[in-house]
């Protein structure tokens, strides 16, 4: 799922996230992957149906390789939740204008219970795996607070992690 998945950030001043901006078709143009709120991977994107999708009547709809996919969605104090399957992704606008839009998707997850064992180190945090019948969870801890992240590349944990995707979109 392209728009969690590959995942596709910036402060920037606050202002009222207002839906009607946000209904249209965007296109992607640029994606980060972020770790510990610092980028550590920034690309362009390609040109191509997979790098859009559009926000209408409730709902969200994007391609990928196996069809077109549609979510309903909800938008409140700047966080767009969808809930694709059983997953609840929330995502949060960073930046929404009748032509940009800046969004920062963070690692979804279903596991509540944090156990496991360190399994790399990346930019001095211990990062943790466990592992359950239906996924493994990857996390690090902030302060007291667990961080869900993911390896850049599954094989090579030295290759680096990400915790959240920003993504840079234009209507």
């Amino acid at each position: 799922m392209l728009l969690c998945g590959s995942a596709l950030f910036t402060s920037c001043e606050k202002e009222i996230v207002d839906s009607e901006k946000l209904d249209g078709q965007w296109t992607l143009y640029k994606g980060e992957m972020l770790f510990d709120g610092k980028v550590i991977k920034s690309e362009n994107a390609p040109a191509d149906e997979y790098t859009t999708f559009t926000f209408a009547d409730g709902y969200v709809s994007f391609y990928d390789e196996d069809g077109v996919y549609r979510y309903p969605y909800t938008l409140s104090n700047g966080i767009i939740t969808i809930v694709a399957v059983i997953i609840p992704i929330q995502i949060a606008v960073k930046k929404l204008t009748h032509s940009e839009l800046i969004l920062e998707i963070p690692i979804p997850t279903l596991e509540s219970e944090f156990v496991g064992e360190v399994c790399a180190t990346y930019n001095g945090k211990k990062i943790y795996k466990s592992e359950s019948y239906l996924f493994e969870t990857y996390w690090y801890m902030s302060g007291s607070k667990v961080i869900i992240c993911e390896p850049v590349d599954d094989d090579d944990y030295n290759s680096g992690w990400y915790d959240a995707s920003r993504g840079y979109y234009r209507k």
